[in-house]
């Protein structure tokens, strides 16, 4: 699946861009420390296969981790190919990979839905290289 998108946040740094609310059963998501990290930011290699590695984690204000929530991860550019998230699991974290084929750089974004809240994760910058020749 090939997703290239635009997205424009008003956020700074990897937190999220909404205030702490509760979701249906009362829990509060803590978006101060739910986040969107990746593994590396650059030297990826824009050869399709070179993947870049970004997990969202989700915790509630106690710290506890919020299982089920649904997440899609935006980056901009062109090229790029995002393997879909499962929902978070039990530890409040979901994994995925991200490849390219355009050597550019791309801002990732993580749109979460935990129930009644929904929340954007990001901006973070990843930069894809030119393969060696």
């Amino acid at each position: 699946m090939v997703r290239s998108c635009l997205i424009v946040v008003l956020v700074a740094g990897c937190g999220a861009s909404q205030p702490d609310r509760p979701d249906q059963h009362g829990r509060e998501i803590d978006t101060g420390r739910s986040s969107l990290v990746v593994d590396r930011t650059t030297g990826i290699v824009a050869d399709g296969t070179d993947a870049v590695r970004a997990t969202v984690s989700i915790v509630d204000r106690d710290g506890g981790p919020f299982a089920g929530c649904a997440v899609t991860l935006y980056a901009t550019g062109s090229g790029n190919v995002i393997v879909p998230l499962d929902p978070t699991d039990a530890t409040g974290r979901t994994t995925t990979t991200m490849t390219s084929t355009s050597a550019e750089t791309k801002s990732m974004t993580a749109r979460v839905s935990c129930d009644v809240s929904t929340l954007t994760l990001g901006p973070l910058e990843v930069t894809f290289v030119a393969p060696m020749v």
